[in-house]
């Protein structure tokens, strides 16, 4: 067996918090899972002005949701692996751009 060297543990000890749909009370550089209507997740990353970024078909595309989703989640990590500071926040959205 090969290793990659990733022992898969900060995503182990991740927590998921259900949203109901509601995305207003995220902060950017939260990372979320989003399901549509048709039941598709999308992985994304909030960014400023309520927009969310996302890679879909080999493509990062920003975009934003104009209506409540069926379901929403976001994934919260243990540090050291969290955003701990509004400036880690900002650094996530940078290197995302």
């Amino acid at each position: 067996m090969v290793s990659d060297g990733y022992s898969g543990a900060c995503c182990a000890n991740a927590g998921v918090e259900i949203l109901d749909g509601d995305l207003d009370g995220l902060a950017v550089g939260d990372h979320v899972v989003l399901e549509a209507a048709s039941g598709s997740l999308l992985h994304a990353l909030r960014v400023e002005d309520g927009s969310f970024l996302a890679v879909r078909g080999r493509r990062v595309q920003t975009f934003q949701v104009a209506r409540r989703l069926p379901a929403a989640s976001l994934v919260r990590y243990p540090a050291p692996f969290s955003l701990q500071t509004e400036a880690d926040r900002a650094a996530v959205v940078h290197r995302a751009r």
